[in-house]
C-alpha cells in the first residue's frame, strides 16, 4: 500500500513528527485522487478531499523540510496524471503544476488565480472528453498562521475564510469588488475542489473565535506536534532519499492507471460523473455513532471551541478512510468503492493521536492579556484620544 510504504520509508529520512508524515501520505492520496470520487452520506458533492495544517513551535518538527518532500512526490504523481488525461507538450507540464499550486494571496488574486488555472489547463486537449473536468487546486503554504492571522474578523483578507470553505465544498462563490471605475465580479467555478497541506508556527498565535465561528476550524484538520527525533537534513539529491521516494511515485502512478479505468467505466455508461463511495453496514453505524457523540459534547458546553470544532469529526475520519479503501483500489463492480471496518480503524486511529492536542489550543481562544488602561472609563479614554490627537 501506498500509505504504509510512505510513512515507513519517509519517517526514516527525517525527524518530524510521525502524524506529519502520515498526514502527509493523505494528503498525497487526496490531492491526486480525490477529484476520480464522491462521498455518499455527506452531501451530495463531497469529494474525499482532506485539509490539513501542521502546527509547532519553529525550528522543532522539520514543518518546511516535510513541506519540501510532500511537494516534491506531489509534483512527480500529478505529472503522472496530466500525461495520461492529457495531450501536453513537456516543457509546459511544469508550469500546469506550478499553477495548480495555491500559497497566498488576498481573496480575489486566489480567484485569479484558480480561474487562470483552469483556462491554462483547457489550452491542451484531454485525452477523452470527460477529462476536462477533472481538476483540483491545492494549498501549500509554509506561513499559513500569517494567513489566519489576516483572516480574522476584520482582516483585510477575512474572505479568504470563505473561499477555502467554498474549494473544500466544491461550491461555486462570487466576490464583487467596489472600484472606482465599474463594478467588477470575479466568480469560482461550481465543482471546484481544493486539498491542502500547510503549516505555521504554535496555532494559538493565530487560530481566534472567529475562524471558529465562521466555520473555517471545522474543515481543516489541525495537528500539533511534538519530535524528539533527530536525523540528518532532507535533500533529494541524497542516494538514500531517491532511492526511497521514486518507488512511492510509481505506486501512485499505478495506482492512478487502476483508478482511470473505474473512472472510464462510470463515466462511459453515462450515469454518474465520478465513483461512487459507499460504506459498509458497520461503517455507516461507526460514522453516525460519532456524529452523535460530538453533538452530545455540543449539547453539554454549546461555548467549549473545541467541541464545536469537533462536529466534523465523523466527516474527517470517513474521508480518511475512503482514502485508505482508494489506496487499496478496493472497488466492488458496478457499485463504485466500498469503505469497510478494515479502512475506518486506522483512520480512527490516526485522527484521535494527530488531534489529542488541541484543546489546549482551543480552550486558550478568548484568553488574553488587558491592559490597566482598558478599564479606565469610556469618558476617561475619549478625552485621551482627543488630547493625543491636538498634540499632533
Amino acid at each position: 500500500m501506498f500509505f504504509n510504504s510512505y510513512v515507513e520509508d519517509i519517517s526514516t529520512l527525517m525527524d518530524c513528527p510521525r502524524e506529519y508524515v502520515e498526514a502527509s501520505a493523505y494528503h498525497n492520496l487526496s490531492s491526486i485522487f480525490s477529484r476520480f470520487f464522491h462521498c455518499t452520506g455527506i452531501t451530495q458533492l463531497t469529494r474525499p478531499n482532506v485539509m490539513f495544517i501542521m502546527s509547532s513551535i519553529p525550528g522543532r518538527t522539520r514543518r518546511s523540510t516535510l513541506l519540501s518532500a510532500d511537494n516534491a512526490i506531489y509534483r512527480a504523481a500529478y505529472t503522472a496524471f496530466l500525461n495520461k488525461s492529457r495531450v501536453i507538450p513537456c516543457d509546459k507540464i511544469e508550469e500546469l503544476i506550478a499553477d495548480s499550486i495555491l500559497e497566498e494571496g488576498s481573496p480575489e488574486g486566489v480567484m485569479d488565480d484558480i480561474t487562470e488555472y483552469r483556462k491554462n489547463l483547457m489550452k491542451y486537449p484531454p485525452k477523452k472528453p470527460y477529462y476536462d473536468n477533472i481538476y483540483n487546486v491545492d494549498f501549500q503554504s509554509s506561513e499559513f498562521g500569517d494567513i489566519l492571522g489576516s483572516m480574522s474578523k476584520d482582516g483585510y483578507q477575512r474572505g479568504m475564510a470563505r473561499i477555502i470553505s467554498k474549494i473544500y465544498n466544491g461550491e461555486g462563490s462570487k466576490i464583487s469588488l467596489s472600484l472606482r471605475g465599474p463594478k467588477k465580479s470575479r466568480y469560482l467555478e461550481r465543482g471546484t475542489y481544493g486539498t491542502m497541506f500547510a503549516s505555521m508556527q504554535t496555532a494559538g498565535l493565530y487560530i481566534d473565535a472567529y475562524h471558529v465561528n465562521q466555520g473555517l476550524m471545522r474543515r481543516l484538520i489541525l495537528i500539533n506536534g511534538k519530535s524528539n527525533r533527530h536525523l540528518p537534513y532532507w535533500d533529494m539529491s541524497r542516494e538514500d532519499v531517491k532511492s526511497k521516494t521514486e518507488p512511492l511515485v510509481e505506486i501512485l502512478s499505478k495506482r492512478l492507471d487502476t483508478i482511470l479505468e473505474e473512472y472510464d467505466k462510470i463515466r462511459e455508461e453515462g450515469k454518474m460523473c465520478s465513483i461512487p463511495v459507499y460504506l459498509s453496514p458497520k461503517v455507516e453505524t461507526l460514522v453516525n455513532e460519532l456524529n452523535e457523540q460530538r453533538e452530545e459534547l455540543v449539547d453539554e458546553d454549546p461555548a467549549d471551541y473545541n467541541n464545536l470544532v469537533r462536529q466534523s469529526d465523523g466527516e474527517h475520519v470517513q474521508k480518511l478512510a475512503t482514502l485508505h479503501a482508494i489506496d487499496e483500489l478496493n472497488f466492488k463492480g458496478k457499485l463504485g468503492l466500498m469503505v469497510e471496518e478494515k479502512h475506518w480503524n486506522p483512520a480512527k486511529e490516526f485522527f484521535d493521536r494527530a488531534t489529542a492536542g488541541n484543546k489546549e489550543v482551543y480552550d486558550r481562544i478568548g484568553i488574553k492579556k488587558v491592559s490597566a488602561e482598558s478599564h479606565t472609563e469610556p469618558i476617561e479614554r475619549i478625552f485621551r484620544i482627543i488630547a493625543n490627537k491636538v498634540v499632533r
